[in-house]
């Protein structure tokens, strides 16, 4: 196996949801591992000079096309630390999470990397309750497939925390 290049770096992630509760998820690949597919919430790395917020509205837009301001934000509603591989990279990256709510539409991306060009295949809208029963490994109506991961671990709780903080 090749060495991994190391990458320890912020990162702004997004919370993106509609007006029903339903939250956007990106379904993709690590192009070193195409077999394996996941889901993933919005966002990526903070450039230097940047607050996560704007680097979470950047990163919102680059990756869906969809423009919000800093203020449309709520949060941080959660962070964590998490280290992966991915590409030719060993990342180790301190995520925050912010929530905003949009009206949904097709996702026209503004800016995506080669790297996400080769790693996001699409998109879907999921419910609190579709992605409670996809973390239990349960059957149910929605986009994820059995044995497709959803990260951050244990998103169903990040996302109900993250809708009682929304305001009404």
């Amino acid at each position: 196996m090749t060495e991994r290049e190391l990458l320890r770096r912020r990162a702004a992630r997004v919370l993106v949801l509609d007006p029903a509760d339903r939250l956007l998820l990106l379904r993709g690949i690590d192009p070193a591992s195409p077999e394996r597919q996941f889901w993933f919430t919005v966002g990526g790395g903070v450039e230097p000079g940047e607050t996560a917020r704007a680097g979470a509205v950047r990163e919102l837009s680059e990756e869906t096309g969809l423009v919000v301001a800093e203020a449309d934000l709520v949060g941080p509603v959660f962070s964590d630390d998490s280290a992966f591989a991915f590409d030719r990279y060993w990342i180790e990256q301190s995520n925050e999470f912010f929530a905003v709510r949009v009206e949904p539409t097709e996702m026209r991306p503004a800016r995506l990397e080669a790297t996400e060009v080769a790693s996001i295949q699409g998109s879907a809208w999921w419910t609190l309750e579709q992605l409670r029963d996809h973390e239990a490994g349960r059957a149910h109506d929605g986009p994820g497939r059995r044995g497709e991961t959803v990260y951050p671990v244990a998103l169903a709780e990040v996302l109900a925390s993250a809708l009682l903080a929304m305001p009404e």
